[in-house]
């Protein structure tokens, strides 16, 4: 497996809190966020908070469990915040990218798997397969 680049996104949608108070509650600050848009054209704009907390340009690796951890470190201690946000209607979830130029994909260990389970994140890939050299 040879992956090319990979980052993973913390992210949490809400429909009723502002993304500013989420930050308060985590005692983090969002690498981005968007708060309702209600003339967007786009759906999920009008009707959705969105903060996001990335490490793409934060960790040089590509080792994508790395990134995964980086966010649950961030995390350490905030079970309960989490779980109070999604009390209240919010969406939590680590949506990673990862490339690569051979065969394989991204994995994780049975440790961080279940710090996933107790934080409630699932965790969403988004794929690309590209070839070094064309001709191959």
């Amino acid at each position: 497996m040879a992956c090319t680049s990979t980052y993973a996104t913390l992210r949490i949608f809400s429909k009723s809190i502002p993304p500013y108070e989420i930050s308060k509650m985590l005692g983090l600050e969002p690498t981005k966020l968007r708060e309702i848009k209600t003339d967007s054209k786009y759906k999920h704009e009008r009707e959705t908070n969105a903060w996001l907390f990335t490490t793409k340009q934060k960790l040089i690796s590509n080792k994508n469990h790395k990134h995964i951890e980086y966010l649950l470190k961030m995390l350490a201690n905030k079970e309960f915040l989490l779980k109070s946000l999604r009390d209240v209607g919010c969406e939590t979830d680590i949506f990673c990218y990862w490339e690569g130029n051979e065969q394989g994909g991204p994995s994780m260990s049975l440790d961080i798997m279940k710090r996933l389970v107790d934080m409630g994140l699932p965790v969403t890939w988004d794929n690309y397969f590209c070839k070094d050299d064309e001709n191959a």
